[in-house]
């Protein structure tokens, strides 16, 4: 049963067609074409469960409490999956997962989500929870729709005006996490998002640094010989 236009929030898309269900299942999450229909399904049981019963969760990855949809993100050990949070409220989000291999991975895998949790600054990716299932580690995040740094400069942001603007805006996002004390440690552009507004978007600060820290994740962080970070920047 769909429900009436006075039943919708203000801002809200009516119930979607078929025609838009059908789209959402084949769409690309970070996709700013996806956005007011993504709005509508956070709200809406009844357009939830036509678009579930249509786009089942990804069969490699199962986590309890999450509607896994599409891999957005890769690194060495780690992935990132677009997801549904099926709790009130729902809520599409981005999963990061660790397959765990050792202690040193793990305090720095635990210490980049209590950064992002901690951090609360327009530009710096916010982190929701943090959480195990089997041999991984995970953490929910918010979805950021946009490109990497340099992908977003080369198309958007052609003049040097223009990139200085993306600039400060990122120094700013920065400057934020100084004042905690935090420095990023691994800034790239792989590690920046930049929306349709232009605003950048701070994100992995796995080999981030707090200071005052305590003597054993300081260890754990970085030893001696170890190569950490991107050599290139």
């Amino acid at each position: 049963m769909h429900h009436t236009e006075r039943d919708i929030p203000a801002g809200l898309i009516p119930c979607l067609t078929d025609e838009r269900i059908h789209f959402l299942t084949n769409a690309h999450f970070l996709d700013d074409g996806t956005q007011l229909e993504c709005n509508h399904l956070e709200f809406c049981t009844t357009c939830w469960d036509r678009y579930a019963a249509v786009k089942p969760p990804l069969s490699s990855v199962d986590l309890p409490g999450f509607h896994i949809v599409e891999e957005i993100g890769r690194g060495r050990s780690t992935v990132v999956y677009a997801a549904w949070r099926l709790s009130v409220p729902r809520k599409l989000v981005a999963v990061k997962f660790l397959w765990l291999t050792d202690e040193a991975q793990r305090l720095r895998f635990e210490r980049e989500a209590s950064i992002h949790q901690r951090l609360e600054a327009r530009g710096i990716v916010k982190a929701y929870s943090l959480g195990s299932h089997g041999p991984f580690l995970f953490y929910e995040m918010e979805l950021i729709r946009g490109q990497p740094l340099d992908v977003y400069l080369a198309m958007h942001a052609t003049t040097l005006r223009e990139k200085l603007v993306i600039f400060e805006r990122i120094c700013r996002c920065l400057a934020v996490a100084h004042r905690y004390g935090i420095a990023h440690r691994d800034l790239k552009p792989s590690n920046i998002l930049v929306d349709a507004t232009g605003q950048p978007h701070v994100l992995d600060f796995g080999l981030g640094i707090v200071q005052p820290e305590d003597r054993r994740t300081s260890k754990a962080q970085t030893r001696l010989g170890d190569i950490l970070g991107t050599v290139k920047y």
